[in-house]
């Protein structure tokens, strides 16, 4: 008996049904195993971290505040990962946050390597602007895009998922 198929179906969606379907699950599975694994990484620093402060001096400081500001950025990297697993929309602030993250860490590290005395000062010099570029552009690039955001619900368009139907 020959199978019939309504008039917008193609001949060939059965076939492929169950192969989509089992890749939409292991993208699932390995979007968990990466949250899990960043989860994972974030503890390893902040214990590691604990571990390692021994004494109460500028350098412990400094790799105290370098790797606390680690563990936010892989944390950031997380948000994108449960977002897709939660179905929401993608969105690039987590991106954002971390570039500016990073760049306040870059600082952090540079300004205390001055002051002990351990730093180039024209590489210091070049060093802060390039970071603090980037901090503004990441600001600026921010609010373009959130504000971008709130003028859409504004009007009233559809979600960029919804747009494509």
């Amino acid at each position: 008996m020959k199978k019939s198929y309504n008039a917008g179906e193609k001949p060939g969606r059965d076939l492929l049904h169950r192969p989509v379907q089992w890749l939409f699950g292991l993208d699932e599975l390995v979007h968990m195993l990466v949250a899990l694994m960043l989860v994972a990484i974030a503890l390893s620093i902040l214990v590691y971290t604990v571990m390692s402060f021994k004494t109460f001096d500028i350098h412990s400081l400094l790799k105290t505040v370098n790797m606390v500001l680690l563990v936010l950025i892989v944390m950031e990297i997380l948000w994108p990962v449960l977002a897709v697993l939660k179905k929401e929309p993608f969105t690039l602030n987590p991106f954002i946050y971390v570039c500016i993250i990073s760049s306040i860490r870059r600082i952090l590290i540079v300004e205390a390597e001055m002051s002990i005395g351990s730093y180039d000062h024209q590489a210091y010099a070049m060093e802060m602007g390039i970071s603090v570029g980037t901090i503004l552009v990441m600001i600026i690039v921010h609010y373009i895009y959130n504000r971008g955001y709130v003028l859409e619900k504004r009007c009233g368009l559809p979600p960029d998922d919804e747009k494509q139907e």
